[in-house]
Parts: C-alpha cells; structure tokens; sequence
C-alpha cells in the first residue's frame, strides 16, 4: 500500500497531473513514459557509438565529456517539452474547481508555490554561477550587486512564468 501510495504521488508529480489518478489517466501516463522510454533507449545507443567514434578518432577526453554532457541536457530538456505537451494535449493536467472562493484559494496556492520555486531557482543558479571560471575570488562573487541583481531578474521572471503556466491548468465550471 505504501509503495502504491509513493507510485501515484511521484506519477502525479513527474507528470504534473492533479486530482485522482484514475485508470484513463494511468493509462495515458503510461503510453507516454512508454514512448519516452524508447526515444532514451534509441538516444543511449546512438550516443554511445558516437562517443566510441569521437574516442577512437583521438578527440579529447574533455571534448567529448563537454559534448555528451550538452547533448545529454538537451535530450532531457527535448523529452521533458514532449511530456508536458503530451499530458497537456490529454488535459491530464487541468484542475477544475466549482466555486469563486476555491478558485481564489487554488490561486493563492499557485502564487505561493510559484515564489517559493523561484527563490529555490534564485539559490541553485547562484550557487552554480560560482563555479563558472572567473579572474574574481569567490567572496567577490558571492557579493556582487550585478551577478545578484541580474539574476533576482531572472528569478522573478521564472517566478511570473511558472505563475502562469500554473494558472492555464485552472479553470472554473459553471
């Protein structure tokens, strides 16, 4: 039961559905991790021929770590677009709420949730802008007013767009 219950909240979560996850759903979900599962399949085997091609062509160590590195981020951020088209074509992800005081307070918890999701996205790129190479000592960029000021701009934005992306999944029945 509790395996169960870890199942469906991580379903649910991966996959950014709300409400129950009934059997249409589950079978959608499926089908959907089915054929993400054989595009990573097909990806992992191309990949690594490639990158036995780039080994036995002498390409540096470093080169390749760089380029599988990138071209793995970019499959990811490719898969994860095509689940979240998929389960937004399926309207797997609607919420439907029935009355304006639910409404406002779904709301509310889009807002707060949405700030709390930017202030974690503030910290994890702060931190990792830290690691980039830089001529400055690293209490030099920690304090910096530019890097802080240009990156609470990016926050904020991430903030505005996952507040409005939260707020098309709501609608209201009359």
């Amino acid at each position: 039961m509790k395996k169960n219950n870890f199942y469906t909240k991580l379903i649910k979560r991966l996959y950014g559905t709300n409400g129950v996850l009934d059997e249409y759903k589950l079978q959608k979900i499926n089908s959907i991790g089915n054929v993400s599962f054989m595009i990573m399949a097909v990806y992992t085997l191309i990949s690594s021929f490639v990158v036995t091609l780039m080994m036995s062509w002498n390409v540096s160590l470093y080169n390749i770590l760089i380029i599988y590195t990138a071209t793995n981020f970019l499959v990811l951020m490719a898969l994860l677009a095509y689940i979240l088209i998929a389960v937004s074509k399926l309207k797997l992800d609607e919420i439907s709420v029935d009355d304006k005081p639910n409404y406002k307070k779904r709301l509310a918890k889009f807002r707060k949730s949405a700030i709390i999701s930017g202030i974690g996205f503030f910290f994890v790129t702060r931190i990792l802008s830290l690691f980039s190479p830089a001529d400055i000592t690293l209490l030099d960029r920690i304090v910096s007013p530019k890097d802080n000021v240009i990156q609470l701009i990016e926050a904020l934005i991430f903030v505005i767009f996952m507040y409005i992306v939260m707020k098309r999944k709501i609608y209201q029945e009359k």
